[in-house]
């Protein structure tokens, strides 16, 4: 889809949408290997040619000697005036932060290394590297952020965000915290926001899954199936039940016409996961396109009794609505998105744009006098004011 690349999660398909450096030969993944795919959901294989070159297991953390040797004697000089470990790596990364950025590419540790720029994935491959020559802790949190929603080439992808955390080593004599988030640490992001909180905690294996779902979700928006099907079986074999791969799985078979498989693979996919609103929002496309209206609604409804605490996740949704025309609905959710959380503007902003479309001018006036009382930047509130002013002059 984008022709900026993020960290992001696929929505939705329509039809009308982890240190070294090595020279051996790396051993081919033998995805047949997986059981536990052929137990829990079956995968119509003859309907993708596997990219041998992609089904091969690299080191993603891996850096070059040279770029190991940079580091070190950054980190051995620092470790030697008394610095903390973690925020040595801090520091390091700071310097090569400049082209880092939310629409970058996703790269390997090396790559990010050497070409200084990627995006939020590729940042936290690289903490990681990093982290590992050194043997400092870390953890990957991942960050719930206002959605950059796209659509491109019949997909819809949504942006997710992904921070890294390093740990303070525990001083010999030290008792350690009841709770490891209580530990001394350093944050690595270069997209801090006062929007942004921290969300649940993210495995190793699952944020290795997530760099290959970017990878597969790019090949995708390209229309490389195939490649983007060898990438979403590298990253089930390190995250067999994370939905969001699940998710993908889906989508390819929905893509090349398998209905059937497809949602049997959604289906395994809300066992696993069934809050999920992205795999509901597929699945209920997928409903609608076979014409089964009544289950399709059916799903509506439990869609909308989820109490997800995450507002973004409902701006997602009132985003996915709107792009698919459904004003009512797109007004459910970005009203939710303001009981959540009354700060996120982006629903006053939607509901106004909508309202307007509608020549509904009373309650595009109402709802941009309520945004003003969040809106706190002189620029902004000018913006907002000059809106209004356009409103009341019309009337």
């Amino acid at each position: 889809m984008l022709e900026r690349k993020t960290c992001f999660s696929l929505i939705a398909l329509t039809t009308l949408w982890i240190c070294g450096c090595s020279s051996a030969p790396k051993p081919a993944l033998k995805v047949d290997d997986n059981a536990a795919l052929a137990v829990e959901i079956k995968i119509n294989r003859a309907l993708f040619k596997l990219n041998q070159q992609l089904l091969v297991i690299d080191d993603v953390f891996a850096l070059t000697k040279g770029q190991q040797q940079d580091f070190l004697s950054y980190y051995h000089a620092a470790l030697s005036e008394g610095q903390r470990p973690d925020k040595i790596v801090s520091e390091y990364l700071e310097r090569k932060l400049n082209n880092f950025t939310f629409y970058g590419e996703t790269y390997d540790a090396s790559t990010a290394l050497m070409l200084n720029k990627g995006n939020c994935m590729s940042l936290a491959v690289l903490t990681t590297a990093l982290a590992k020559l050194v043997n400092v802790e870390m953890d990957y949190i991942e960050v719930n952020t206002p959605p950059i929603f796209e659509k491109q080439n019949g997909v819809i992808a949504s942006s997710t965000h992904v921070q890294s955390r390093l740990y303070a080593p525990i001083k010999e004599g030290d008792v350690s915290p009841k709770f490891k988030w209580m530990r001394a640490s350093s944050i690595i992001d270069y997209f801090p926001s006062v929007s942004n909180y921290a969300g649940r905690l993210v495995s190793q294996k699952e944020f290795i899954a997530k760099y290959y779902n970017n990878l597969a979700a790019n090949a995708l928006i390209g229309n490389k199936l195939d490649d983007a099907f060898s990438y979403v079986m590298l990253a089930y074999q390190q995250a067999p039940h994370y939905s969001e791969t699940l998710n993908l799985l889906a989508v390819l078979h929905n893509r090349k016409g398998d209905h059937q498989t497809a949602e049997q693979i959604y289906l395994a996919a809300l066992k696993v996961d069934h809050n999920n609103l992205r795999v509901l929002s597929n699945y209920i496309g997928l409903l609608t396109e076979l014409g089964r209206t009544e289950q399709a609604l059916q799903y509506e409804k439990t869609l909308a009794k989820i109490d997800d605490p995450n507002p973004y996740a409902w701006l997602e949704q009132a985003y996915y609505a709107k792009q698919q025309g459904n004003d009512r609905k797109a007004i459910r959710y970005f009203t939710k998105v303001i009981e959540k959380a009354p700060y996120v503007q982006d629903a006053y902003l939607g509901l106004y744009r909508i309202y307007l479309k509608q020549n509904k001018k009373l309650k595009a006036r109402k709802i941009m006098n309520r945004v003003m009382d969040w809106t706190y930047d002189p620029k902004l509130r000018e913006k907002y004011n000059k809106k209004l002013y356009l409103l009341t002059k019309s009337r």
